[in-house]
């Protein structure tokens, strides 16, 4: 008699085990306390200057447009006339570029500024050749007409005879 009675406060204990085997399994699993990361800024603060610097140069004043007013379409029934504003304000927002993209435009701008200092020497360089050849030919010329006038002078003195 006592045997029936018996396994019932086992079966409550075993189902109290399982609900708390269950509750276990829905707890998230405990994660090691590790410290937060925090954000190192990957720019110095003379590029954030220049940032801000370019942004203040790119941000262009309020414009304003002019607007045509324009009249709604006639029907049968005359409506009242709508007026539009003849100017709308529109402002200019400043524009947001990704650092990375920053960074590149940068760089590829001093590498465009170098190229056209080479390609100024190269000029420069280019110029000055051509004006000692400029000097070259003009002395070539005298030559050629100091040798005309001596073969005129000559030929007029055999001639003469």
């Amino acid at each position: 008699m006592f045997m029936p009675f018996f396994k019932f406060g086992k079966k409550k204990k075993e189902e109290e085990k399982k609900k708390e085997e269950e509750k276990k399994k829905e707890e998230f699993p405990k994660l090691p306390k590790e410290e937060v990361p925090v954000y190192k800024p990957t720019i110095t603060e003379e590029e954030v200057e220049a940032i801000k610097e370019a942004v203040e140069e790119v941000t262009p004043p309020k414009k304003k447009i002019k607007v045509a007013e324009t009249k709604p379409k006639k029907e049968k029934e005359e409506k009242e006339e709508i007026s539009y504003p003849e100017t709308v304000e529109i402002e200019e927002k400043p524009l947001f570029v990704k650092i990375d993209k920053y960074k590149d435009v940068m760089r590829t701008i001093k590498e465009l500024k170098i190229k056209l200092d080479e390609a100024n020497a190269i000029l420069s360089e280019i110029a000055k050749i051509k004006e000692e050849e400029e000097k070259e030919l003009q002395k070539w010329t005298a030559e050629l007409g100091k040798i005309k006038d001596k073969l005129i002078s000559i030929d007029k003195s055999l001639f003469e005879v």
